[in-house]
């Protein structure tokens, strides 16, 4: 009989670290970093992109690739979600952590395209892209960065070096589908024999096994063990909640009206209390009488953020953009004492379905 194996063990802090090519953010939390792809699945060149169908696994609460013709979820009635695993690079990272993988939904990668149609050179591939995770049904905001775009040399180095450091990302999702129905096929080995501990007769057996009894669970074929340092092992742990399908959308846009119908959508003239100011970000915490809400500065506002401090109260005209931020076109200071404002030198009027906007740095 083999010796029973030994317990992995940490022995340095660094390794308890164990740093992942995936890059996850929770609600309310950004990045900003360097997209190495194009959000098109037609072009060929294009090792930094990889899109995909998957399905959402009720019972598992995981998701699992889509399997194409012989996907036991399709037969089962459920209705594939479109996915794509992007490469991203990030400047501002140690040499070690300067490559991540991105998992980006339907919605996401809509906007990512927008920004690529409305730049001068139809690209999205160098560009300095902000993203912000802005609740958990899956809603993210993207919006590019007045950063230098990288150069084409720059470029073909920088995705050369990120695919070796996370490897194939086709290869990726393959991994991240055999695990999955590995997992499945033993999750239905159990269930078997705990069937097969009743006292039913073999027609309602037979009808059990079926997929469609499993809710669309697919039955999986033996695959090679994985390796418990792949950094995809982790991909399949960030997911706690179901992206809607697409034929769901009219539900999800009167869930965000009913969520909204409590916030401003324009202010003018508004006194606003700062509660927070978060310089890192180029946003702020304030409160009024609709409640508390962040605030961002449009570019056109003079205002350093730096002079903005908590306990201040402002004059704020604002509107809410295509990302729902709420951004100020105008901001006063409003004194303690009587006397004129210390007021921004410009006045600006600003669309609120711009998708190119910035933030001052």
């Amino acid at each position: 009989m083999p010796r029973a194996p030994k317990v992995r063990t940490v022995s340095t802090k660094e390794e308890r670290q164990r740093p992942s090519v995936f890059h996850r953010l929770k609600t309310g939390e950004t990045f900003r970093a360097v997209a190495l792809f194009e959000p098109d699945p037609e072009l060929d060149d294009n090792p930094g992109y990889y899109e995909y169908y998957d399905h959402w696994d009720q019972q598992g609460q995981q998701y699992v690739p889509c399997a194409g013709d012989k996907c036991p979820f399709c037969l089962a009635g459920q209705n594939p979600s479109t996915r794509a695993l992007t490469l991203w690079f990030f400047p501002d990272n140690d040499n070690k952590d300067r490559f991540k993988l991105f998992t980006a939904n339907f919605r996401t990668i809509d906007d990512l395209s927008d920004i690529a149609e409305e730049d001068d050179s139809h690209t999205l591939k160098g560009l300095k892209i902000r993203v912000r995770r802005k609740d958990d049904q899956g809603a993210y905001s993207v919006m590019p960065m007045p950063d230098k775009r990288l150069s084409s040399a720059q470029l073909k180095k920088l995705l050369k070096e990120g695919i070796e450091t996370t490897g194939e990302l086709d290869e990726i999702v393959d991994r991240q589908l055999q695990r999955q129905w590995e997992r499945l096929r033993a999750t239905e080995a159990l269930e078997d024999e705990d069937y097969d501990d009743t006292d039913d007769d073999e027609e309602d057996e037979e009808e059990e096994r079926k997929p469609r009894s499993r809710r669309g669970r697919p039955k999986a074929t033996a695959t090679e063990d994985e390796d418990e340092d792949e950094p995809e092992d982790e991909e399949d742990e960030e997911e706690e909640e179901p992206e809607e399908d697409d034929d769901s959308g009219d539900e999800d846009e009167e869930e965000e009206e009913d969520a909204a119908e409590d916030e401003p959508t324009e202010l003018d003239g508004a006194t606003l209390t700062i509660q927070k100011v978060d310089t890192e970000h180029e946003e702020l915490t304030v409160k009024g009488e609709d409640g508390e809400f962040v605030l961002f500065l449009s570019q056109d506002v003079d205002i350093d953020i730096d002079d903005l401090k908590k306990g201040q109260k402002i004059k704020v005209d604002a509107l809410r953009d295509d990302e729902d931020d709420m951004v100020a076109t105008s901001v006063e200071i409003q004194k303690a004492t009587r006397g004129r404002p210390k007021t921004s030198t410009r006045r600006t009027t600003r669309s609120s379905n711009s998708r190119t906007r910035t933030r001052r740095r």
